[in-house]
Parts: structure tokens; sequence; C-alpha cells
């Protein structure tokens, strides 16, 4: 299902007459449109289509234990459009093009069945509507030439579903679930052609977004139980990159960045009971989140020298926690609860180059965490007495590196690295013993660390030396 036109008479679509004012700055194509006149030989050539369907039904179940039906629908539609602009003005080509495209589709389906177990009903639906956009123009004259490009993409989806079953008892359970994602992502490119040279630079920014929940419940009148639970998560990430070049002749000039952005949350709950007087619940939750960019930047003069700096920092961080109650048919009870936090942050810095046969390498990083956790117990026995213990755990870590490296061709390679680290770590234990609180227990332990290495290979030859390290024990060294 496809249409196709071709024109030559006085069309300039928008994308080729952005592009007229760069052929216009060319002698040639201006000579060229001056021959010509008004009209200009450019052709268009386009391609669509549309395609969609619908199907629904009824569809028999029958097993030997029971019997139902599922009743469908199932539908989709896509759709496209590309326009392509090519022309000759002169000696000076140009090309240029766009599309358009859409699909979606959506299913549904409900379930229903009745038999020896009892009756079920489930429905499900899913539907997906995605998107994407792309534009296109390219202009050569000789050893000349200009390019863009861009492109836009997204979707969107949803899975649902839930169901209830009757049992001949009168035992009733459920269910229900949802998943939701969205993304989008945007990009564009351009480059400049001149003789053996060129400048490329392109950048693309990216967002997800998915979320789901879900819950169940059951309950059982004669055997006197109920249970339901309860689960949600949201995750979002997002990305940033951007790429720049210049090159001439056998020489370049490069910059790269890029940022990244993930979070997720979930957040959870359960109960259980019986009719003996036993019941449990728990309740959690957490959150993460990472942070990072990078960025490096380069030049090359063939094959004679070049150099490159690049860094990056990042930091990342947690937390959860839970808790839990517990109650006994003897009326006893216990809590439970729990939580741990964590954070890291880093960053590393590196340059290196070569001058012909002389190389040369440096690089340091510096990373540093702190984490924590702690947990708790509190049992109360029916007669009211209280036993409780809880105890938390702090620790922290530094370390901080610097490497480089240097060689000749080779005939001589060196290499040496510094490292120190620290770390450090806190414990505290306290306790009731029928409700009288004992005194409580701090332990603490922290270290130093300091690592030297050298290495020297020579002709080719596998690198051989060693180093020294200093600690608490006190001073070690090392040959390999």
């Amino acid at each position: 299902m496809g249409k196709h036109t071709k024109r030559n008479s006085g069309y300039l679509p928008k994308v080729a007459a952005g592009a007229a004012p760069f052929a216009l700055l060319l002698a040639g194509p201006a000579t060229a449109l001056a021959a010509t006149g008004p009209e200009l030989p450019v052709q268009h050539h386009n391609e669509h289509s549309f395609h969609r369907g619908l199907e629904k039904g009824v569809t028999p179940i029958s097993t030997p234990d029971s019997a139902g039906y599922t009743a469908f629908v199932r539908a989709f539609v896509d759709a496209m459009n590309k326009d392509t602009y090519t022309g000759d003005l002169g000696g000076a080509t140009f090309a240029a093009g766009q599309t358009q495209a859409v699909a979606g589709a959506l299913e549904t389906a409900q379930t229903t069945t009745a038999g020896r177990s009892g009756v079920s009903s489930v429905d499900a639906a899913k539907g997906l509507l995605a998107d994407a956009q792309t534009q296109s123009y390219t202009l050569a004259y000789g050893p000349y030439g200009i390019a863009h490009a861009s492109q836009q993409a997204g979707s969107s989806s949803s899975d649902l579903a839930r169901g209830l079953h009757v049992s001949p008892q009168g035992a009733v359970s459920g269910f229900e679930t949802a998943t939701t994602g969205f993304t989008r992502s945007f990009g564009n490119a351009e480059a400049v052609r001149y003789g053996d040279g060129a400048a490329i630079s392109s950048a693309k920014q990216a967002l997800g977004v998915e979320n789901s929940r879900g819950t169940a419940f059951s309950a059982d009148p004669v055997a006197g139980t109920a249970e339901g639970l309860a689960h949600e998560k949201n995750h979002v990430v997002a990305g940033d990159s951007a790429s720049h070049a210049v090159t001439a002749d056998d020489n370049a000039v490069f910059s790269d960045s890029k940022e990244l952005v993930d979070s997720t949350t979930e957040r959870s709950a359960a109960f259980s009971g019986s009719k003996d007087g036993h019941a449990h619940s728990t309740i959690g939750g957490g959150q993460s989140t990472e942070v990072s960019r990078g960025s490096a930047q380069g030049v090359t003069f063939g094959k004679t020298a070049g150099g490159t700096v690049a860094s990056g920092q990042g930091s990342s961080g947690s937390f959860s926690g839970i808790l839990d109650t517990e109650r006994r048919p003897d009326g006893s009870a216990t809590v439970i609860s729990g939580s741990e936090a964590s954070r890291d942050v880093s960053q590393v810095h590196a340059v290196g180059g070569h001058l012909g046969a002389i190389s040369a390498a440096v690089a340091s990083e510096q990373k540093g965490s702190t984490g924590s956790a702690s947990a708790s117990e509190t049992t109360l026995s029916p007669a009211g007495k209280v036993d409780s213990a809880a105890k938390s755990l702090t620790t922290g870590k530094f370390s901080d590196t610097t490497a480089g490296t240097l060689g000749i061709g080779k005939m001589l390679t060196v290499s040496g690295s510094s490292k120190t680290t620290a770390t450090a770590a806190t414990g505290v234990l306290q306790s009731t013993k029928d409700g009288k609180p004992g005194a409580p227990e701090v332990s603490r332990a922290a270290s130093v660390r300091h690592d030297n290495d050298l290495r020297i290979g020579l002709l080719g030859q596998k690198p051989v030396g060693g180093g020294v390290s200093v600690d608490g024990a006190g001073i070690t060294p090392h040959l390999g």
C-alpha cells in the first residue's frame, strides 16, 4: 500500500529550502541556478503505508474438571510516511529526507472458568504505542559538504491483569498487577567536510520511566486464615551524551562527555493471620540513586604526537528498611526491625600522550564510601516481660591511588603506583533481659595502609620490580 510521486518543476520542499543558502555560497551552484532559471531540478520520492487490524472472538475452554471461555480482542495500527528529495545544482548535489512512523497494539482477554475447584475469572490487557521521526540532509560540492541528521523516538506501554477465584468451600483469593513504561530519546548529528578535513558533532538525550505494582489476597472462612501483600516499584533513568571532533589530514581534536542519573524506589507490605490468634506483618521499603558524569578530550598529530585528558565523577546512595511484627497464639509477640544505608563517591583523572617513540600516562583516583546497618529484636512474653537486643555497625573507607607509566618504544618501560587506604568501623551492641537494660558494648577498629610499587621492563621483556607496604604491622617489602 504505497504511493510514489515525482516532481521536477518548481518544487522546493522546506528541508531542501533550508539547504539552499549553503549552495548559494558556492560559485559553481550559483552559475547553475542562473542558467536553469526559476525551476530547480528537484526530485521528490514519497512512500507511505497504513495498516490496521481488528480481531475479536470467543474461545471455549473444556477440561475434565472445568469448563469456560476466553473472550479476546486484538487490534493494531501501523502507519509510515517517508519523503526523499534529491537534486543536482550544477555540480552541487544534495539529498534530504524525513520519515514518520507510528505503531500501536492492544490486546485484551477475559477468561472465566467453573469447575470442581470453584469459579475463576481473569482479565488481562496489554497496550503499546511507539513513534519515531527522522530528518536528514546532505549538500556536497567537490571537496566540500555538509550533513545533518536528527531523530526522536518514544514509546509507552502498559500491562494489566487481575483475577478472582472462589472455591466451593467459600475461600476467596485474588490478585492485581500493573506495569507501565515510558521512553523518549532525542539525537542529532552534524558534519562539515572540507577537503581532507571534517568537523563532526553529535548529541543524544534519553529518558525512561517504569512503574509496577501488585497486590494479592486470600481468605478462607473455613480454615480461618487470611493473607495479603502489596508491592510497588518505580524506576527512572535519564542520560545525556555529546561528542565533537575535528580532523584535518592525519590530525584530529575530539571531545566527549556523558551524564547519567538512575533512581529506583521500592515499597512492600504483607500480612497473614489465623483464627487461633497468630498474626504476622512485614513492611519494607528502599531507595537507591546513582549519578555519574565523564568527559574526555584529546588531540593527535598523525603518528608523531598525541594526548588525551579524561575525568569522571560518580556518586551513589541507597537505603532500605524493614519492620517485621509477629503475634503468636500464646500471646507472645516479637518485633524485628532493620535498616541499611550506604553512600559511595569517586573521581578519576587521567592524562596520557606520546611524542614519537616516547609515551607517558598518569592517572589518579579517589574513592570514599560510608555504610551503616542496624537491627533490633524485641520479644514480649505473655507475662509482660520484655527481652530485646539491638546492634549497629558503621563503616567508612577512603582510598587514594596514583599510577603512571613511561615508555620509550620497546626499549624501556617504567611503571609505578602509590596507594593509600584508610578504613574505620564502629559497632554497638545493646541488650535488655527481663526488662533490665544491659551495658552497651562498643567496638572500634581503624587501619591505614600505604603501598608503593615500581616495575621496569627492557627490550620488550616482562617488567620486573617490587615495592613496599606500610601499615600498622610494620613495613613489608615485596618483589615480583
